[in-house]
């Protein structure tokens, strides 16, 4: 059996973190899930776990997504971030992309095949 990689879910919805459990849960990649639902949990689950990649809303409690982002940059971890929101703004994506975000999937295009295609993408692993 594979071993499960590490992921770090950063998102304040309710609704949303389970959306992304349930799919995840169906998919073929096997994963261990912590989750966050600020930028202050957020930081916090950055500084005390090692983790393969990062979904992370946008628009979060006391902050936003780029905000962990440079952060997780800043202390040296080059931990990929696939960007998960409501939030659909060009502008945003491009800015997001340009600072680094491994991908971007807006969550009203949230099912498992463009989920487990941008975990994937970000991490460098073969389709199945």
């Amino acid at each position: 059996m594979k071993s499960p990689i590490p992921l770090l879910l950063i998102d304040d919805d309710d609704v949303d973190r389970m959306a992304v459990q349930r799919v995840l849960r169906s998919s073929d990649i096997v994963v261990s899930i912590t989750e966050a639902t600020d930028i202050v949990s957020g930081l916090e689950a950055l500084d005390a776990a090692t983790f393969d990649c990062v979904l992370v809303d946008y628009l979060l409690p006391g902050g936003d997504g780029l905000q962990l982002l440079t952060h997780a940059r800043t202390k040296g971890q080059d931990v990929p971030f696939v960007f998960l929101t409501g939030h659909e703004d060009g502008a945003v994506v491009v800015d997001l992309l340009a600072n680094g975000a491994a991908g971007y999937v807006p969550k009203s295009k949230l099912t498992e095949e463009v989920l487990v295609r941008a975990i994937r993408d970000a991490l460098g692993l073969p389709a199945p």
